[in-house]
């Protein structure tokens, strides 16, 4: 069912535009600071590369810590993974007036941030934007945020908060996938969507879910199939300027081959645009 007048569901969460900044004067481990990256606009891959590695190797860092700024990652190539972390839990990235920009040189899906079979995740304030997506190529471009199952074989993995996500000019703010194996699970969402080819997607992955996306020339404003339990607020507006939707809110059926059928989503959408003429 689609319900009019949708309404996000973390309207009691303040700006935190320009909060973000040194957490202590030590700059914990967690810090992109302390790793070299400073949101300047200059090259900021190593760096942070260096951040991840640091995350991935010493469990006791929690939070990771962006200051605002833009970070840029460069080119990205085919299907190219730009930080990855596996198996790590209960980890906060705090990003608020973090921009990453990239520049998706392929004809592929690439991935900025990349969780392999990770749980209790919570990502606050994040902005990215890909340079080198193309809305009418499925699909050029980058993925923001990237999570999936790949070596638990059964249960379930849970946890995971976006909040103030923002992707301009990407393939989507965030994708949940994988196929057989653990279920993700137990998913609350923010985002806005600028000039995406997706909003908020779930492929085969994404049970227990509530959410509100503000979704503008987006091709697909929501798109889940083989999930189940789904209540998602949704505000699509567009200006005729963009490549046109195929399919605004495709709710469909997994292939029987791909895993599990789709089940009790409920969507609650309202729309606008503005012409140019």
């Amino acid at each position: 069912m689609i319900h009019a007048a949708p309404r996000s569901l973390f309207d009691d969460y303040p700006p935190r535009a320009g909060e973000v900044g040194v957490v202590d004067r030590h700059w914990p481990w967690g810090h992109a600071l302390r790793h070299g990256a400073r949101g300047d606009g200059r090259p900021a891959r190593a760096a942070l590369t260096n951040l991840w590695a640091s995350v991935q190797a010493v469990s006791s860092i929690r939070e990771v810590v962006l200051p605002a700024g833009e970070y840029d990652l460069g080119d990205l190539g085919l299907g190219e993974e730009v930080l990855t972390l596996r198996d790590v839990h209960d980890l906060r990235i705090l990003a608020s007036g973090a921009h990453l920009v990239c520049n998706t040189t392929a004809r592929s899906i690439s991935k900025v941030l990349m969780f392999i079979d990770c749980e209790r995740l919570t990502i606050e304030g994040l902005a990215g934007r890909d340079d080198g997506y193309a809305p009418a190529i499925a699909w050029k471009g980058a993925v923001l945020v990237y999570i999936q199952n790949v070596a638990r074989p059964s249960g379930t993995l849970a946890g995971y908060d976006l909040r103030g996500i923002e992707a301009t000019r990407m393939v989507a703010p965030f994708i949940f996938a994988g196929q057989d194996g653990a279920r993700i699970r137990d998913i609350t969402f923010d985002i806005r969507a600028m000039d995406c080819f997706y909003g908020p997607s779930f492929q085969n992955q994404g049970d227990d879910v509530r959410g509100y996306a503000y979704c503008y020339n987006v091709r697909r404003a929501y798109f889940p199939y083989g999930v189940t339990n789904h209540d998602v607020g949704l505000r699509i507006e567009s200006d005729a300027r963009n490549i046109g939707s195929n399919a605004c809110i495709p709710i469909t059926r997994s292939r029987a081959d791909k895993g599990r059928d789709t089940s009790h989503i409920r969507v609650r959408a309202s729309f606008g645009g503005r012409l140019p003429w």
